[in-house]
């Protein structure tokens, strides 16, 4: 069995230039033969701009000394929301090579203000601390959140045509379940 990475250019798929190509592109790569990854070229530089000062404010956290690190972790939530080192395993030893920092990227409030949800379900709709601004030379929420929502947006582009290849195949579509 051969496997491709298959590639499609951000501005053909965001602006629905040729639906056709695209829609053949995105069955292959999540096809039965696919690699479940879909690879997007040409990017604007506008959000490898985001995304590089995303990482960097992420170096500057992952650089602080432990004892300001541990402000931000949430065990009460099983480090499910902020700052997480050490909690996870890999090849059954602590991995301690990289440090994670979760969060919901795209609402302040995952809830929608509902305390049901948020009894329910803590660990998917608190908040985490995040860092000061001043403390790592930027907003992390802000470029996360922002960072995420770009993403979200041309996700949206993906699942319309992972939708329309179900619907095709005679299986349920999102639009029919929401």
């Amino acid at each position: 069995m051969t496997t491709t990475l298959h590639l499609i250019d951000y501005a053909t798929l965001v602006d629905a230039t040729d639906d056709e190509s695209t829609r053949a592109t995105v069955a292959a790569a999540f096809g039965p033969d696919g690699l479940g990854v879909l690879a997007v070229t040409g990017v604007p530089p506008e959000l490898t701009e985001k995304r590089l000062k995303l990482l960097g404010l992420a170096r500057k956290l992952g650089t602080l000394p432990g004892d300001e690190l541990a402000r931000f972790e949430r065990p009460e939530l099983y480090f499910c929301a902020g700052w997480s080192r050490g909690r996870e395993k890999f090849r059954g030893k602590v991995d301690t090579a990289k440090g994670s920092w979760y969060a919901n990227g795209l609402y302040d409030d995952a809830a929608d203000g509902s305390a049901d949800l948020k009894t329910r379900y803590p660990e998917s709709t608190t908040e985490p601390l995040w860092p000061e601004p001043e403390l790592l030379g930027g907003d992390l929420r802000d470029a996360f959140r922002g960072l995420s929502r770009d993403f979200y947006e041309l996700s949206r582009h993906v699942l319309r045509h992972c939708d329309e290849i179900a619907k095709e195949a005679g299986g349920v579509s999102l639009s029919d379940v929401t």
